[in-house]
């Protein structure tokens, strides 16, 4: 965590494999919300081509969740999402702006990892 200013997210343990241009990532991530935590595991797979990613998908799986005042949006251990890219390429970013607003949009949810709205 960083002093004066709270930082809400963390990654490491970051393994990379594959041969040529395939390759398949996977990370530990951690998020904190006041005195909740939650650690995910990711995996992204995908074909670096010019164009950008080609076969493009990936997933996550809730690995631990710690909750101590019972009131954390975090979703529960062994929730999983899994995602592809819907033309199976994920294009090339060449703007910054673009980016930035992508990130944006991810700190206005909040987390990825909260629970899903019940109806």
């Amino acid at each position: 965590m960083m002093k004066g200013e709270e930082e809400l997210t963390k990654s490491d343990l970051c393994q990379i494999s594959g041969s040529g241009s395939k390759f398949t990532l996977c990370f530990k991530y951690y998020e904190v919300d006041g005195n909740a935590n939650v650690t995910v595991v990711f995996v992204i797979s995908g074909t670096k081509t010019t164009s950008g990613i080609a076969d493009f998908c990936g997933g996550f799986i809730v690995t631990e969740r710690n909750d101590p005042d019972g009131d954390s949006d975090f979703a529960y251990v062994g929730y999983i999402i899994l995602f592809a890219e819907k033309d199976g390429l994920a294009s090339n970013y060449s703007s910054t702006a673009a980016s930035a607003k992508a990130i944006n949009m991810i700190r206005e949810r909040n987390s990825f990892f909260k629970r899903p709205l019940m109806k």
